[in-house]
């Protein structure tokens, strides 16, 4: 009986050791768990037809609401948002309201050529309302800012030595000529194009002014009309906070778009002809001009949420302390032709990065907590990550670090094979360290910096992380930079992903908010 015994314990030896029973292995690393074929599960589901392009406040926007909590939760995530009866929820609702600015919004202008109103859509289209702005402003006294070109590697820059911190501005959408030739030929592209606005407003924004009144050239003058079907049109927005049901296209900044005769004269008196294109902008203090805005707008109720979980940190003192891993969820629905815009990389990889990273994380958890939260609107003006910065209620000393990953399924033209990590700002030196250690660390070698080299504040602003980083929050940005051929189109389809790149994302993300969470100092400060 003793001999049997003796070989039986051999026996369970013997398996212990060459076998491999668990108990006997070294801990897999989370790490491992992030795998491609998750990956191409996540997007395969998240751009399919069925979803119809996930359009904010949509039936497919829902579904895909709710395919991401099943993953948060099977990972053991926890719901952080108070659900109105004593419980809690993953969603987090956001009161939005379809918006069209009406006829009795208008600019009234009070100088020494006496006063007068510019009516919307007539005379002024107007883009954006900040949050304190809600309704308007009154009696502001206007800086003008003569381009408002900022492009200093360039030899221009229109934001040198002046202060518009606060201050409502007005610029003409042209560029600096000299003998009917732009002085800087690289400025071409701030000529008469959308995107020269948009390039204009973003600078706008960076530089934190209050507002910003942008008079068109000539040539966009002569295509007002379609500029103004192109601005002018209903879109969803945040509802105003006051509760009247309104809702306006809120940004933490006023903008409009102005025919070039409307403020004629004041800016005449600045060395420019708005309407022929002539003279020289002289910026400065437009004296003598005040200018008040009165804003209305038409609305119906729309409902839409975020997707947020929570992993609670381990440590008791860093716990209240977080970490914000984010995508946005949301793409562009139907094209005019009735064709799926799939948003496959745009961004259901973003998505599929964001929910491997969480289960990986939810294995070993981090000192500090962190907060996954998978956004909507992001398309429609960044609309819920605005309201997640302010309604998340947490003080955003308490959120130390956002992750946003936007765009990481493809292989743009400038950088074919690369992972691209941006930092902001506030903390970049230190944010750049700690991503090429954890990059190295990782292995990763697809891992590329070079958007943060020259000024990469722009870069920084075409997605969500954008509202953190207006709240002081430092940020990370994984993408894969740049456009590619089928950006906003319905050919963005699962088939066309790189999903080992999409996988190598989703580890550094993981690598990137362990080391921030277990870090006694995520930016350490200087003593």
């Amino acid at each position: 009986m003793r001999a049997h015994l003796v070989v039986a314990a051999l026996a369970i030896l013997w398996l212990v050791f060459s076998c491999g029973v668990p108990f006997a292995q070294e801990k897999a690393d989370p790490i491992d768990t992030i795998t491609l074929e998750e990956m191409r599960d996540h997007i395969f589901y998240l751009a399919a037809d069925e979803l119809e392009g996930r359009d904010t406040a949509s039936e497919g926007f829902r579904i895909a609401s709710i395919y991401a909590t099943t993953q948060f939760r099977a990972a053991g995530l926890k719901p952080m948002i108070e659900d109105g009866e004593g419980g809690k929820t993953f969603f987090q609702p956001i009161p939005m309201a379809w918006c069209t600015i009406s006829e009795g919004t208008r600019l009234n202008v009070q100088s020494a050529s006496g006063e007068k109103a510019l009516p919307h859509t007539e005379q002024m289209i107007l883009v954006a309302v900040s949050y304190e702005h809600a309704h308007g402003f009154a009696d502001v006294h206007p800086l003008f800012l003569g381009y408002g070109i900022e492009e200093p590697e360039l030899g221009w820059n229109d934001y040198e030595d002046i202060d518009v911190e606060g201050r409502v501005c007005i610029i003409v959408c042209a560029v600096p000529m000299k003998d009917g030739a732009p002085l800087i030929p690289e400025l071409e592209p701030y000529k008469g194009t959308m995107t020269s606005m948009q390039k204009r407003f973003i600078s706008a924004l960076k530089h934190r002014t209050a507002g910003l009144l942008m008079v068109v050239d000539p040539a966009m003058a002569a295509e007002w009309e379609q500029l103004a079907a192109i601005l002018n049109r209903e879109q969803l927005a945040l509802a105003l906070e006051d509760g009247d049901g309104k809702g306006i296209p809120m940004l933490p900044i006023t903008a409009a778009a102005l025919r070039p005769e409307g403020l004629a004269q004041e800016i005449r008196a600045m060395g420019f002809d708005p309407v022929t294109g002539e003279g020289e902008c002289r910026r400065g203090e437009m004296e003598g001009v005040r200018l008040s805005l009165g804003v209305e707008a038409e609305s119906r109720p729309a409902e839409c949420r975020n997707v947020v979980a929570l992993l609670e940190g381990t440590d008791p003192e860093l716990k209240d302390e977080y970490i914000v891993v984010s995508a946005h969820l949301d793409h562009l629905g139907l094209n005019r032709d009735g064709e799926v815009m799939n948003g496959a990389d745009d961004n259901a990889s973003g998505c599929a990065a964001v929910i491997e990273a969480a289960e990986a994380a939810a294995i070993n958890p981090p000192r500090r907590s962190v907060i996954f939260v998978l956004f909507t609107g992001e398309e429609g003006s960044a609309l819920g990550s605005q309201y997640f910065v302010r309604h998340i209620g947490i003080p955003a000393e308490k959120i130390k670090l956002c992750i946003n990953t936007d765009m990481i399924g493809r292989d743009s033209p400038e950088f074919p094979e690369s992972i691209l990590a941006l930092a902001s700002e506030n903390g970049r030196s230190e944010l750049v360290e700690m991503i090429a250690s954890v990059g190295a660390k990782i292995g990763c070698e697809r891992l590329d910096l070079r958007l943060n080299e020259g000024d990469p504040w722009n870069h920084g602003m075409g997605s969500d992380q954008a509202m953190f980083d207006y709240e002081g929050i430092p940020f990370i940005l994984i993408t894969r930079g740049f456009m590619q051929p089928d950006y906003h189109r319905p050919s963005d389809d699962a088939e066309t992903i790189n999903y080992d790149k999409v996988t190598w994302a989703s580890k550094l993300i993981y690598a990137l908010l362990m080391e921030g969470a277990n870090a006694d100092e995520v930016i350490p400060t200087s003593e």
